[in-house]
């Protein structure tokens, strides 16, 4: 299935087994995302799925297995190199103390930044640019501490947009946001495919908010893939039920007309 689809995307993972110790967190895992599409890992606590985002980012040793970003090991490839491939947003990052929004989203230029290539008209354009499509042109010459936890998370994916790559790697980038926020945030991701053709690859919670924006969803449990699919593919009474132990009824959701969960 990998070869088939390989064409189509631009990262995978290839029977990637994962410990922390003696406890394996996933087991011989292989899938592939697909380029160009909002893919959301979805599954219960401590399922993998961040630790599944982090593979693939390279930021965990893998017991076996590897990982291939545009079509070469993401071990074999400089950092440098992968950082203009790949921007990578973590669970709660954090920023410099006094640090202004323009200041923060820069530092994602630094990949390509070396001694014979300092600050450049270019660099300058990919903020304006960052800032421009996240909303935030106003909020340049704060102090990111000012802000509040939607305007920080739009920041933190300006500066992903400023790095100019093609893939952006998010881990839960909804937490501790109210749900009007979240919407803005994934209406955000949405336009930052569809206007930048970006690959956007996501860990969420909400299952049904997955399901209005996702283009792909990888649903896993126990570090195992169970599903991997369009929405509709993959919400389904019997995999909420193999997932989550719940119980649910599938309906059409009346705004977005994909599945929506109704646990009963």
């Amino acid at each position: 299935m990998l070869d088939a689809i390989a064409s189509k995307t631009s990262l995978e993972a290839h029977d990637i087994t994962l410990s922390y110790g003696e406890n394996a967190v996933l087991d011989q895992f292989s899938l592939s995302i697909p380029r160009g599409e909002l893919t959301v890992i979805l599954g219960p606590n401590a399922c993998g799925k961040s630790s599944l985002l982090r593979a693939f980012a390279r930021l965990l040793p893998l017991k076996s297995g590897s990982v291939s970003l545009n079509g070469k090991n993401i071990r074999k490839q400089r950092s440098k190199d992968v950082a203009q491939q790949m921007a990578v947003l973590p669970q709660m990052p954090q920023a410099p103390e006094g640090i202004l929004v323009r200041e923060l989203v820069g530092r994602g230029r630094l990949p390509y930044q070396s001694i014979l290539r300092q600050w450049s008209l270019e660099d300058a354009r990919a903020v304006d640019d960052a800032l421009e499509l996240t909303g935030i042109q106003d909020l340049a010459e704060r102090e990111f501490a000012a802000l509040s936890g939607g305007q920080r998370q739009r920041v933190w994916i300006a500066m992903a947009l400023a790095q100019d790559t093609k893939l952006m790697l998010l881990d839960e980038p909804t937490t501790f946001l109210d749900l009007t926020h979240q919407i803005e945030l994934l209406e955000l991701l949405r336009r930052c495919k569809q206007e930048r053709g970006a690959t956007i690859v996501a860990v969420l919670h909400d299952i049904n908010l997955a399901a209005r924006y996702a283009d792909h969803l990888i649903l896993m449990r126990s570090g195992a893939l169970l599903k991997t699919g369009t929405p509709e593919q993959v919400i389904t009474e019997a995999n909420m039920k193999a997932a989550f132990s719940l119980n649910a009824h599938i309906i059409k959701d009346p705004v977005g007309g994909g599945p929506l969960v109704v646990p009963c």
